[in-house]
């Protein structure tokens, strides 16, 4: 398991090499402590959900990977835990874009 730490001694990151690439769940911290992130790798590539925080703690981006590539919804919230944003990809193509409950048209 490899841990790092920030100058001030608060952890920053943690997580497992397999074969010298990511594997399993990776964590980040904000310097406060908090969670930043929580990623899920398989053997170096991004795989399943993976999740983004706000300093103040709510949830900011809930992700869904396949192979390393965007599959499945991405969502977004604001930092008082509102959905302000939805993506959904396959294949690691945007296929739809909605912004404030409203679609948007891509150029």
């Amino acid at each position: 398991m490899l841990k790092t730490y920030f100058d001030d001694g608060q952890q920053k990151t943690e997580g497992l090499f397999v074969s010298g690439k990511k594997h399993g769940v990776w964590r980040h911290y904000f310097n406060s402590g908090s969670i930043r992130t929580i990623l899920n790798f398989d053997q170096g590539l991004l795989e399943g959900k993976s999740y983004w925080y706000h300093p103040n703690g709510s949830l900011a981006w809930e992700e869904n990977y396949s192979k390393g590539k965007p599959n499945g919804k991405f969502l977004y919230f604001d930092d008082g835990g509102d959905l302000r944003i939805e993506k959904i990809y396959k294949n690691g193509k945007e296929i739809s874009y909605v912004f404030d409950g409203k679609e948007m048209k891509k150029n």
